[in-house]
């Protein structure tokens, strides 16, 4: 997995009116099934994402971190009900950033 500076990839994602943000969403998720060693759902997630207006992206997002949390030998939590909520409060852009976050610390784990 890739660790990203998130002010950086919030920077490019207002400077390229949201692009970036679907290719950084694109390769976390694709990351993720990488280390997790399945294979890779990515673009269809991000499609269902869209068609249920980024719940179930949300749900995604909270459940792989969890797994990849689990594998790396960090805690575990069960975020998905925050995930949701910041979704459904026009909040997903947090949710990106809470799994890059943890994408971060599983890389400087090592």
């Amino acid at each position: 997995m890739t660790e990203r500076n998130i002010v950086v990839c919030i920077l490019l994602s207002i400077v390229t009116c949201g692009i970036y943000v679907i290719y950084w969403i694109y390769k976390m998720l694709d990351e993720m099934y990488t280390y997790l060693d399945e294979p890779s759902n990515a673009i269809v997630d991000i499609l269902i994402g869209v068609v249920t207006l980024g719940i179930y992206l949300a749900y995604k997002l909270a459940k792989l971190t969890m797994e990849v949390n689990a594998k790396a030998g960090l805690p575990a939590d069960d975020k998905v009900v925050l995930y949701i909520i910041f979704a459904l409060v026009g909040l997903a852009w947090v949710n990106v950033i809470l799994t890059q976050n943890d994408i971060n610390k599983i890389v400087a784990k090592g």
